[in-house]
Order: C-alpha cells, then sequence, then structure tokens
C-alpha cells in the first residue's frame, strides 16, 4: 500500500470510546476507518450457516446494540504468553465476538479494472460532440481483495498494529471540516433541483479533528474555504490562493483525491448552473456583487482542482473522467481551462486521446471568448511530453490552426530602416476582426506592446499575453525537428524576421508588468526557442561526433595532444557554417551582461537561459570552433556560481 494514503488508516478504539486506558488483550474494539468515519463489521451476523461471511462497512454507532453485534471485534494474540498491554510488534489475529469468526483476506474477488485508452477516448469524443457523457467501466485504479469471516484459523490472517506519523494522522483529520463544508455548499445547491444536502453528506470520522463552520450556499465562505485548501496542498510563501504556486505537497494531494475533494469542486462548480441559482451569461459577465463572490468561488475551485493534480500521475489518471464536464465550463471565466491542461501537461497516455473536436473546442474559444493566453497555454501542452515532442498533436494544431484558422494568429514583418544608421522595425498586424487593438490594421511592435502595457492591469489575460503565448506555440510546434510543419512556420516566421526582434535594443527595454514579469524580455525568451527549434537543431544540421571522456587524469595530455579529445564533425552535407555568425556574436555579448545571476530578474534570467540553450544547440552542431568558446567560459563559469 502507499504509505501516503488517507484510504489505508483504521485506528483501534475500544469498545467504550471514552475510556483513555491502553489497550490490553482480551478486551473489545472496534476498527474504524478514519477518513470515511465508519466501522469494520460482519454485514451478517444473525445467520450462521458455517460458510464465510462477508466483511464491509457500517456507521460507526458506539452503544447501538445491533451497530455491537456486528462491529465489535477481539484482538488475539499468536502467543499464547502475550499480556498486558497491546504493543506495535505484536502479532495477533482479528476475531469477531458475535460469530467467533476470523477476519480473512480472500484474493478471489472480481478484480476492477482501468478503462482503456479506446474507452476513455470514447468518452471524450462523446462529450466533445455533445453527446450524453457515459460513465468509465471503473471507479478505481488498484486490484483489490475482500474480507471476510471465516471459522478456519489460517496462517495467513495474521495483523499487527503499525503507528501512522502524527504529522499524517492530523493532515486527514485536519481535511475533515473543509470537506463537510463544501459538501454541505453542494447540498445547499442540490436542494433547488430535487437534492438532499443529507444525502450528501457524510459520517465525520472518530479522529478528533478540528470543527469548522459549515459554508452552506454562501459563496464567500466557500472562498475561505477553498483558499485554505490550497495553502494544505502547496508550499509558499505566498499566501493569496489566487497567486500561489510553490510545490505541490504529494502526500497531501493524495489525501485530497482519497477523500473525493476532486470530484467534489466539480460538483461545486456544476451545482449552482444546475441548480438555476445563476446563469453562465451573469456568471461571465459579473453583473452584481453577488455573481462576482460566485465567480470568486468557483474560480478557486478550478485553481485547487489544478493544484491537486500538479506533478502527481496517480490524480492525472483519476482526472480524466471530469474532461466532459471541464469541457463544458470553458468559457465561463472561471479559469477551467487551467484545469483541463494540467490533466493533459506532461500525461503521454492522456495527450494520444487527444482530437480534433478537442483543439477546435479551444479555437472556438479563442473567437467568441477572446484571445487569451490560457487558450493558446493549452494547445503547447499537447504538443510536447517530459521533452518529448508528440508528433501527432503537432501536426494537428498547425493544420487547424495556422493552415485554417492563420486570421486568429497576429502577424508580425520587418519594416525596412529610415537611414543606415537607424535600426529596422518590427511590424505587428492582424485580422481587424479579431485584433481590434492594433489601430489601422498594423503598428510598430514595440509602440504597441508600450500602450497595451500602460492600458492594461493584467497583461497574461490581455493581447500581449496572447502575443507571448502565441510565440511560445510557435516553438512547441516544431520541436524535436518536425519536418511537416518547419516550411509553414518559416513562411509564417522568416529567420531575419526573429534575429531582428532577438537583438532589438527596444524591444528588450519594455518595462515590466504590474505583476513583475518584463514584457519585451519574455518575448525575446519565446523568440530565441523559435530559432533553435526552427533553425539550428534543424536539417540539414547533423550532430557532431562525440568522444568518450579519459577518466585517468595522467592520460589527458596525451589524449589531447593527438586530438583524441576534440568532437568533430561527420556530416558531409553543404551547410554554411558562416550563417550563424552574427547571432553568435550578440550570444556572446548579452550573456557577458548576466554573469551574475538575481532571482528578482526574471525577465533577464528567461532570456539567459533561452540563449544557453541556443549556444548549446550551436555548439553541438557544429558552429563554434574552440577558440570561439574559450572567451566565452568565464562567463558561463560564473553563471554556474
Amino acid at each position: 500500500h502507499d504509505e501516503a494514503s488517507a484510504d489505508t488508516m483504521w485506528e483501534v478504539l475500544h469498545q467504550d470510546v471514552t475510556s483513555g486506558r491502553a489497550h490490553e488483550w482480551g478486551g473489545r474494539v472496534w476498527v474504524a476507518h478514519g477518513p470515511s468515519g465508519r466501522a469494520l463489521a460482519v454485514l451478517d451476523a444473525e445467520g450462521d450457516d458455517g460458510s464465510d461471511l462477508p466483511l464491509g462497512m457500517i456507521g460507526f454507532a458506539p452503544g447501538d446494540a445491533v451497530a455491537e453485534r456486528r462491529g465489535l471485534f477481539e484482538l488475539v494474540p499468536m502467543s499464547s504468553s502475550a499480556a498486558g498491554a497491546i504493543k506495535t510488534d505484536n502479532l495477533f489475529r482479528l476475531r469477531h465476538v458475535q460469530t467467533g469468526r476470523w477476519v480473512d483476506f480472500a484474493d478471489d474477488a472480481v478484480i476492477d479494472r482501468r478503462p482503456s485508452i479506446s474507452e476513455m477516448s470514447a468518452v471524450a469524443a462523446a462529450a466533445s460532440a455533445k453527446q450524453a457523457p457515459t460513465t468509465l467501466p471503473a471507479q478505481k485504479l488498484l486490484v483489490a481483495g475482500r474480507l471476510v469471516a471465516t471459522h478456519a484459523s489460517k496462517d495467513d490472517n495474521v495483523f499487527s498494529v503499525q503507528v501512522v506519523p502524527e504529522a499524517h494522522a492530523t493532515d486527514c483529520v485536519q481535511c475533515d471540516h473543509w470537506i463537510r463544508s463544501i459538501r454541505a455548499f453542494v447540498g445547499r445547491q442540490a436542494k433547488g433541483h430535487g437534492g438532499s444536502a443529507k444525502d450528501l453528506s457524510r459520517p465525520r470520522s472518530p479522529l478528533k479533528g478540528r470543527a469548522g463552520a459549515e459554508c452552506g450556499g454562501d459563496p464567500k465562505a466557500l472562498s475561505k474555504v477553498l483558499g485554505e485548501l490550497i495553502r494544505f496542498v502547496t508550499v509558499s510563501d505566498n499566501s493569496d490562493p489566487f497567486t500561489r504556486e510553490g510545490l505541490p505537497h504529494a502526500s497531501r494531494q493524495l489525501i485530497l483525491r482519497q477523500r473525493g475533494v476532486l470530484d467534489l469542486v466539480i460538483a461545486a462548480v456544476q451545482a449552482p448552473l444546475n441548480g438555476g441559482s445563476i446563469s453562465a451569461d451573469d456568471l461571465l459577465g459579473g453583473r452584481t456583487p453577488a455573481a462576482k463572490e460566485l465567480n470568486r468561488a468557483l474560480s478557486l475551485c478550478m485553481i485547487l482542482f489544478r493544484h491537486l493534480l500538479r506533478s502527481h500521475d496517480a490524480n492525472k489518471d483519476y482526472a480524466m473522467r471530469f474532461v466532459p464536464q471541464l469541457q463544458t465550463m470553458l468559457g465561463l471565466g472561471i479559469r477551467a481551462a487551467g484545469g483541463l491542461t494540467e490533466v493533459f501537461l506532461e500525461n503521454e497516455s492522456v495527450l494520444q486521446l487527444v482530437t480534433d473536436a478537442h483543439v477546435g473546442k479551444f479555437l472556438s474559444l479563442i473567437r467568441e471568448v477572446g484571445r487569451q493566453a490560457r487558450y493558446i497555454e493549452f494547445l503547447i501542452v499537447l504538443c510536447q511530453c517530459n521533452g518529448l515532442a508528440i508528433r501527432v498533436n503537432q501536426w494537428r494544431i498547425c493544420q487547424l490552426l495556422l493552415s485554417e484558422a492563420s486570421e486568429l494568429l497576429p502577424s508580425l514583418s520587418v519594416a525596412p530602416a529610415a537611414s543606415k544608421k537607424a535600426a529596422p522595425k518590427v511590424i505587428i498586424s492582424g485580422d481587424a476582426t479579431y485584433f481590434p487593438f492594433i489601430k489601422g490594421g498594423s503598428m510598430d511592435l514595440v509602440e504597441w506592446l508600450q500602450q497595451e502595457h500602460k492600458g492594461s492591469s493584467n497583461d497574461q489575460k490581455g493581447p500581449v499575453g496572447y502575443f507571448e503565448s502565441c510565440l511560445g506555440l510557435f516553438a512547441a510546434l516544431v520541436e524535436g525537428r518536425n519536418l511537416r510543419n518547419g516550411p509553414a512556420l518559416r513562411e509564417r516566421l522568416p529567420y531575419n524576421l526573429l534575429a531582428t526582434m532577438l537583438t532589438d535594443e527596444r524591444l528588450r527595454s519594455v518595462k515590466t508588468r504590474p505583476d513583475g514579469r518584463a514584457v519585451g524580455l519574455g518575448i525575446c525568451a519565446r523568440v530565441a526557442s523559435i530559432i533553435r527549434a526552427l533553425y539550428v537543431d534543424a536539417e540539414p544540421h547533423q550532430l557532431m561526433a562525440r568522444v568518450k571522456p579519459v577518466r585517468l587524469w595522467q592520460n589527458v595530455p596525451v589524449a589531447a595532444e593527438s586530438g583524441a579529445l576534440s568532437s568533430r564533425l561527420t556530416t558531409k552535407l553543404a551547410i554554411c557554417w558562416e550563417q550563424f555568425d552574427p547571432l553568435k556574436a550578440f550570444l556572446a555579448k548579452h550573456i557577458a551582461k548576466f554573469h551574475r545571476m538575481d532571482a528578482t530578474m526574471i525577465g533577464e534570467n528567461r532570456v539567459v537561459l533561452e540563449l544557453l540553450r541556443l549556444l548549446l544547440s550551436l555548439m553541438r552542431l557544429g558552429f563554434y570552433f574552440s577558440s570561439e568558446l574559450v572567451p566565452l567560459l568565464p562567463n558561463l563559469l560564473k553563471l554556474l556560481d
């Protein structure tokens, strides 16, 4: 089992749960499942025909005669000399008090199987076609047997007590009141369409935890609970749940998923819409204070959903069942795109399920809802997994977006310099229907960025964020030497255009955003990645043959004199080795300015990182002589410090 699992945590309690004494052999006990608040029991304790009786879970009800007949056990030591208090190193068997049967693990149960790729794809395709969603054939990812009560005393039905770390037990109990609050919100909304809050409630855990005020149907109270949960599953100094990122807390992610929080946040988003308390248009527009508060709460639901999936493969597998629901939530202005993106991020098995309908859904959102960066970021996620290109998705997006919907993308061109001393300018243009903010249909890129920066409080949601994400998508579409997409991207982004943007001092000097990220530097970083993927690490350039390292230091001088330590080119293709000389000169000059890394200089660090990747590709592909690299080594070593 997984030690971080909340599902495997049980507590042994005295028949009199108020007793504080230590457990001793011969005493009657409850075996309570901590997360669910239920107790292990023989389901048919009245019958006794000699056959094995099934074990299951009943409501934890100390003092109830029927519950005690079903759920009381005694711990029988394996050693006849055992006496006194029970210790963690003792082995014992569990015997049901009423029937005298032993608890045994039978492995002949029907196995719950995991849904196949084709079955999950069928569900996603049905949702894309707006058909009624079908249910996946399994709800569990792991194979499990079953517990029975048997008269046979087998050698393998032996148990022991394992102490749960206090921090883990505290985490399991701490989230209990949060979960009850979300359930209360969903239940309150369910009352409006025939449901009952009682139907959605769960028994409280027998483990002692702090009680929290239930939020009922109040979105403001729900927002507070969701904020606490976001801080619970992440490690960060930032206390704002809307901007908090940090590191995911893996064990807490697992606990919350097993406690049903992923299902709950989806239900919490659907409940107000299905219950009729608000329409989709009112939720998106935020026309009233109540609508704004509900939009805030549901946005936090989606942010929590995303945090529960970050870097957690098991949770992402589980969340695949919610893809149809997440698709219906797109365009509501509650950050559903972020949650859907996280399901696909670095998830190879899911990325292979992508269809034209998935891509088409986001293209329609770009048309109808607006040019927003998060829609493009989803398309970027579809193009690669763990550093490897997903070819079929690269081809699909290039065809559907660049070939069939190019009007949704901004265009770039280079205007001739006004004089010999003047630098050329980059011009941005776009379809007037989708880019009305570009005055006259075309503008100087730097002037447009400065204009948009002054007029927007959050560039990530506005035209600048969309433009920067488009550049990132262009790089992702040709990553890994995609020969089919290369010609279309080279036609749209010729090398001289990209080189002009990368070396444009005016572009790099555009001021920082309100969130602390530099506008121009972020764009230059994206441009550097396009140059690397589209023009440098591309055909016909070939990697140099690399030599084996010399492990004995005294052999290094002899190996160096013989040339054995030098990489060499094996290609016989006609390659212009001087084509990137101006780019190499810019790399050397720019890296020399930032030989010292400062964590607060986010934009500068992004540019340096992409330039180093570009430098590495140029070096591995044979565009540097050793003599050209020697002057760079001091700065490179300082960057490592």
